[in-house]
């Protein structure tokens, strides 16, 4: 790893910042929260780390101190991650990432292909019912 002790806007990123948000483990530790917000933020379920989890509460606290620049947000990361974390900490970051993955996992085993199908077929329906046809294709108003 790359030595931050003597970098000068790190040193004043990490010194700005609110250690204590930083340290909170997103959505008050509730995994199922967790993992809808992980599946949201990307068209793949990436396997979440402690460390991502933690990059999340780095990336807000950049925003707070209107700081857009990944570079620093990854090394400040990475600093905060092996130096200012206790073993604790890091354990729990682990944990609900993990407990994340374990959802994801089980949600992208479920099978909806039947039901986008069936929506699909209802999109192709034809009628000679006005009312079936304003139903399924909307009802124009003029």
């Amino acid at each position: 790893m790359q030595d931050l002790r003597f970098n000068p806007i790190i040193d004043e990123f990490l010194n700005r910042i609110n250690h204590e948000k930083i340290y909170e483990l997103p959505y008050d530790n509730n995994p199922l929260m967790v993992a809808t917000r992980a599946r949201n933020c990307s068209t793949t379920i990436k396997k979440l780390t402690g460390q991502s989890l933690l990059k999340w509460n780095v990336k807000l606290e950049a925003q707070r101190l209107k700081i857009n620049n990944n570079y620093i947000i990854n090394l400040s990361t990475e600093y905060i991650w092996n130096f200012y974390l206790s073993d604790s900490q890091r354990d729990r970051f682990i944990s609900l990432a993990n407990n994340v993955n374990d959802i994801n996992r089980h949600v992208s085993m479920i099978n909806n292909t039947d039901t986008i199908n069936r929506i699909f077929r209802l999109d192709q329906q034809k009628s000679n019912n006005p009312f079936v046809e304003n139903f399924f294709n909307g009802t124009p108003f003029y």
